[in-house]
């Protein structure tokens, strides 16, 4: 039977100045991501406590809704964009985005599955972009009062609304895709492996 083809994936023995910059943003989109997970919980403390509660659950709300919604909302750009930078430069092939690329992904081990949870995961970021941003400018109006009486997930979700729902609902499928990436990348990685050795 015929060997299936080769990754496309540069093999080199030096680092290029390329391979320092996209090792930099890796570890810029590592620390977004990073901040983001712990931005969620913070949203989730913060607006799950009405608004004028004393101690340490307060000044976290009052704190978030001042000014830490803004930082927690400035790290979802900036996730997509060094997100970006990695599909088009640490990707193990080329994107496909011609319907004869795509069909060219099939002769690449991987690489259909690869490139649909690439999409799929930038898809969601978007969403979750359009989101943040309705629950940033929902966060932050002063009329957004919690009632006092509410219990910590009532007040919760009266605080977050439909955005904000969405945006919490997007937590789990971006972790769950960017682990399932991961793990793609390193089969596709092992194949390339494979691949040459079964090659004449």
């Amino acid at each position: 039977p015929n060997a299936p083809a080769p990754l496309p994936t540069r093999l080199e023995t030096s680092i290029s100045e390329r391979d320092w910059v996209s090792m930099a943003v890796l570890w810029l989109h590592g620390l977004a991501s990073l901040g983001w997970i712990i931005g969620v919980i913070v949203m989730a403390i913060a607006l799950s406590v009405p608004v004028l509660t004393e101690g340490a659950r307060g000044a976290i709300a009052r704190w978030y809704r001042s000014w830490g919604a803004w930082v927690h909302w400035s790290a979802v750009p900036l996730i997509v964009a060094t997100g970006i930078y990695n599909m088009v430069y640490v990707t193990p092939f080329e994107l496909a985005l011609t319907p004869s690329a795509i069909d060219n992904l099939s002769n690449i081990a991987y690489g259909r599955t690869y490139e649909a949870i690439l999409l799929f995961k930038l898809a969601l970021f978007v969403v979750l972009l359009v989101s943040g941003t309705m629950l940033l400018m929902r966060t932050i109006r002063p009329q957004a009062v919690d009632n006092p009486g509410a219990g910590a997930v009532r007040t919760l979700i009266s605080a977050l609304g439909v955005p904000g729902i969405v945006y919490l609902l997007t937590v789990p499928l971006i972790l769950a895709a960017a682990m399932a990436l991961r793990y793609v990348h390193i089969l596709s990685h092992v194949a390339e492996v494979v691949n040459s050795k079964l090659l004449p």
